[in-house]
């Protein structure tokens, strides 16, 4: 997800903020705060993903923050919930939703100095955790709603090895 922040820097580090985000992701995903992990960067001018940008005719600007979530869903949480109608769920929610929830939560932490607009909401992936060979006891092995999908890693990494490959050519 990308952010427009009126001070990037001091929202990544802010404590409040990070829990303000979680709460409003849990908020619109129907889950526990506890539940959602966040992490924030302050976004570069070369963030991949840029192009859904210009692609809804927006100019990136100064003051933007990545943000990056991830929904634990444990073994209580899959006994009451699909994990695909939460996918798709947060796939239906809209940046002006978002920003309302993410300020709302500022709001009631006794933060007011940020200027928060969310720009852009990435699709949420749902990425299985639990281990491929079978364990020997009752581990759980919960799984995850992530705004990133680490299982294109391997991909990335082929494309980028093909990239240089063919830049060298």
């Amino acid at each position: 997800m990308l952010v427009s922040v009126n001070d990037p820097q001091k929202f990544v580090e802010s404590e409040v903020a990070e829990n303000a985000v979680a709460g409003a992701i849990a908020v619109t995903a129907g889950v526990d705060a506890v539940t959602v992990d966040v992490t924030m960067t302050v976004a570069s001018s070369r963030r991949l993903g840029d192009a859904a940008i210009v692609a809804a005719g927006r100019r990136l600007q100064k003051g933007q923050v990545d943000i990056q979530y991830t929904i634990s869903v444990t073994e209580e949480m899959a006994a009451s919930i699909n994990v695909n109608d939460l996918q798709e769920d947060l796939t239906k929610v809209t940046e002006e939703v978002l920003t309302r929830e993410i300020v709302n939560k500022l709001t009631d932490l006794g933060e007011t100095s940020f200027t928060v607009n969310v720009m852009v909401i990435e699709d949420p992936q749902v990425l299985d955790v639990s281990s491929p060979t079978p364990s020997t006891g009752p581990s759980p092995t919960p799984d995850v709603i992530d705004s990133h999908c680490a299982r294109l890693a391997p991909f990335g990494i082929m494309s980028v090895a093909l990239l240089l490959m063919s830049l060298s050519m």
